[in-house]
């Protein structure tokens, strides 16, 4: 276990960067525009993309560290989130535009939950139920929420703007989302 800590520790910001390119990529070709090579680091210079690690240091793609005008478009922080709003992760949701799950896993509902009791708008893309950690969830019609579809409609019933959307790939690709 502490050698797999230690080649993760070590492998995280490329894993990071090629997420963030992969996210790039996907986003530009479901909007139609392709304009980003996911195998050119510089391209996401070009977009005035920051990458942002939980440790609160800015910079471009390629490391170099941002000045003050330039703002990053996202914050990732790679670390577990139950609800909790104190502390630096619970000041970075307070103070964000926008709350994003992409397979939060646990997560799930208390981004949802902490975008609703902020008033903040959420994207959130559920994939597993994990009914036994939370035999506690109970669907409108009073029965445990054990399947997907059952946790879809459970998170839905939460708030009435929220929103279905499909997502551009295969596999579990629903988004609920409120703006």
């Amino acid at each position: 276990a502490e050698r797999w800590v230690r080649v993760a520790a070590e492998e995280r910001d490329a894993r990071r960067d090629a997420h963030v390119r992969r996210v790039l990529v996907n986003t530009d070709a479901a909007r139609g525009d392709a304009g980003l090579d996911s195998k050119d680091d510089r391209s996401l210079d070009k977009r005035g993309v920051s990458v942002v690690d939980s440790g609160g240091k800015k910079g471009d793609a390629n490391g170099a560290e941002d000045d003050e005008e330039n703002v990053a478009r996202f914050e990732h922080f790679a670390e577990e989130f139950w609800g909790d709003l104190d502390g630096v992760l619970g000041s970075a949701i307070r103070d964000c535009d926008v709350l994003v799950g992409m397979h939060p896993d646990q997560a799930t509902e208390p981004i949802i939950d902490a975008a609703l009791s902020l008033n903040k708008p959420f994207a959130v893309v559920p994939c597993c139920v994990f009914p036994d950690l939370f035999p506690e969830r109970v669907g409108v019609d009073g029965a445990p929420v054990r399947s997907y579809a059952q946790f879809l409609e459970y998170l839905r019933s939460k708030d009435p703007g929220i929103e279905t959307a499909y997502l551009p790939f295969q596999g579990r690709s629903r988004v609920l989302y409120k703006r």
